[in-house]
């Protein structure tokens, strides 16, 4: 199994060592992971930019050691206009084996604030920040990327208190899910099933299902998979039932990742 979203000390909101994830993949069922540090310029919440230089170094020396760990990073492509160039300079400094591309705030906030939902309709705000994303995603070149984070960020934090049974669904935001899905298999990429918002995942009718099936739909033939596990206790949580949906969705393939090219594996029974 594969965890392709994980965050170490190296990460301004984790504070786990590298090390607490190599020594518990055998336990686990991981035969390889990719760490996936914050990058983010001028933050809302902080300095979010993994510092390249002391980060890649000790991933690579541990590649070089032979464990199967690849080198990653989020990239939250929501920032402002003029931020843009500084992203996609960090970006490209070092040849990378992954990224993921997410949004960690919308509206100068996030669900992990109330105020992103207090006096809102939560199904426009889930459309308009998926329509927000789509935006900021065309900003930089699909080349420097990989795959689409957690579409359904927002059932996190708040999310899970305003929106309805604190449900995701595709059937929310239909058009903006499309739009950001097409533009993603047109590049070559990939959506990532996230583990890390559990109600998404559970249940006959998973919320997850609907957005997979319609990816699948659309073309889209394989998928990642992360845990975006901040502490170890997390690390490769959930993976089994993201497998799961993805064959009842159709998907056949999990993908892997060597500078920046992608293996895919058959999702078997």
């Amino acid at each position: 199994m594969f965890d392709y979203h994980v965050h170490t000390s190296f990460s301004a909101d984790s504070q786990e060592p590298v090390e607490s994830y190599l020594s518990e993949m055998s336990s686990r069922g991981i035969t390889e992971f990719c760490v996936t540090e914050h990058m983010a310029v001028n933050f809302h919440r902080g300095n979010w930019m993994v510092d390249l230089d002391a980060y890649v170094p000790k991933i690579r020396a541990l590649q070089a050691a032979g464990f199967p760990i690849k080198l990653g990073v989020e990239a939250d492509v929501n920032c402002a206009a003029c931020d843009v160039s500084e992203l996609v300079s960090q970006l490209s400094r070092y040849a990378l084996d992954f990224v993921l591309v997410s949004s960690h705030c919308f509206m100068g906030s996030d669900p992990y604030q109330e105020e992103m939902f207090r006096d809102r309709n939560p199904i426009q705000v889930c459309q308009s920040y998926l329509q927000d994303l789509y935006v900021c995603l065309r900003r930089i070149d699909p080349a420097l990327y990989s795959a689409l984070a957690h579409l359904d960020y927002l059932a996190k934090g708040f999310g899970a208190t305003y929106l309805p049974d604190g449900l995701f669904r595709y059937a929310y935001a239909p058009d903006e899910m499309d739009a950001l899905m097409r533009y993603a298999i047109e590049h070559g990429h990939c959506i990532e099933i996230n583990t890390s918002c559990p109600q998404s995942l559970c249940g006959n009718d998973a919320p997850v299902l609907g957005w997979l099936k319609r990816y699948h739909e659309l073309g889209g033939e394989f998928v990642t998979f992360g845990s975006d596990a901040h502490q170890v206790r997390r690390f490769g949580e959930g993976l089994e039932l993201a497998k799961e949906r993805a064959r009842e969705a159709g998907i056949r393939y999990v993908a892997t990742y060597t500078a920046m090219q992608p293996e895919l594996h058959l999702l078997g029974d």
